[in-house]
């Protein structure tokens, strides 16, 4: 009589080989149920972005302390309405863009100490009339890899972003990351990534 192993497959029936791809990626447990695969990260796309300027409101912090200090930025953003205020806007997409990195992390567990600058805002034509209460940053046209998070669903963003973290075959490169969240409800978050 066969027994269930953990994650849903025959004990001593061969792992197929897209499930030790998946936990090789993922770090998540994969699970082999009736021939599907199931991993909680969607893999991402990739594509080369135009460069952007966006204009916002600026917060440094680190990964150390972001699931407090980035729920109070954007608390901030929506009270002082930054969105309202920000001149020269050429849509009505939010973006949140991580740029000004302290360092490069040498090993998985560096990802977690580090340090960076959050500029939540708009894309824009101009950065001539911004009040001074307000920065701007340049999204640099690079490779990226692109995953996306439920419509709709921003709570979702940081768990996504525990999973990009933990991905060791993503070749980022750290220079600005950011997250895209369009007028329609859908949210992608973009990741610079080698060539």
């Amino acid at each position: 009589m066969a027994h269930l192993a953990r994650g849903g497959r025959l004990k001593n029936e061969p792992l197929p080989p897209m499930t030790l791809h998946f936990r090789r990626i993922c770090k998540a447990p994969a699970c082999y149920l009736s021939g599907l695969i199931i991993c909680s990260l969607t893999m991402p796309t990739f594509t080369h972005n135009a460069p952007l300027t966006i204009a916002g409101l600026a917060l440094r912090t680190s990964n150390a302390t972001a699931f407090e200090d980035i729920p109070r930025h954007w608390g901030a953003f929506f009270a002082q309405q930054v969105l309202a205020n920000i001149p020269d806007k050429i849509n009505d997409a939010l973006y949140a863009v991580y740029t000004g990195f302290d360092r490069i992390p040498q090993t998985a567990d560096d990802i977690y100490s580090l340090g960076y600058t959050l500029v939540i805002g708009a894309a824009v034509s101009s950065t001539a009339h911004l009040p001074p209460t307000l920065t701007s940053t340049l999204i640099p046209a690079t490779r990226r890899a692109v995953f996306a998070v439920e419509p709709a669903q921003p709570e979702q963003v940081g768990a996504q972003w525990q999973k990009i973290w933990q991905m060791q075959d993503l070749q980022r490169v750290f220079a600005p990351d950011y997250e895209h969240y369009a007028s329609d409800g859908k949210i992608s978050i973009l990741v610079s990534v080698a060539t």
